[in-house]
């Protein structure tokens, strides 16, 4: 069943998988992702459709964090994945509130991945 981290990781993953379902997932990228994902010929929302199918299979990075725009609500988590675009890994930053899922990043990795937790293939 894996640890009750990988649990929680999971649970955000389906959530995450659910809003994009239902329409409950919306993009606010900055130019930076925006950038990167034209020069490797992807529209945001093809970048996300592809990440959302990868979230499976992706590298768990970093979270629950506080939304660094709004740290002191308690409703508001930010999560941070690495998955795989056109061969690449991507830094893909979920911002999860009441109500529906916020992406906030998608752009080429810059940092390495804290491997201690992992979600591959729950």
């Amino acid at each position: 069943m894996g640890s009750l981290q990988d649990q929680l990781i999971k649970a955000q993953i389906d959530a995450i998988r659910e809003d994009y379902e239902h329409g409950n997932i919306s993009l606010s990228l900055k130019m930076k992702s925006t950038q990167d994902l034209r020069k490797k010929g992807l529209t945001p929302t093809k970048a996300l459709e592809i990440a959302i199918q990868q979230l499976p299979n992706s590298h768990y990075f970093r979270g629950p964090s506080p939304n660094h725009h709004d740290p002191d609500n308690p409703n508001i988590n930010v999560y941070e994945f690495l998955v795989k675009l056109t061969g690449t890994d991507y830094y893909l930053k979920f911002c999860r509130y009441t109500g529906g899922t916020e992406v906030m990043s998608i752009h080429e990795r810059e940092k390495d991945a804290d491997y201690s937790w992992t979600a591959i293939n729950l």
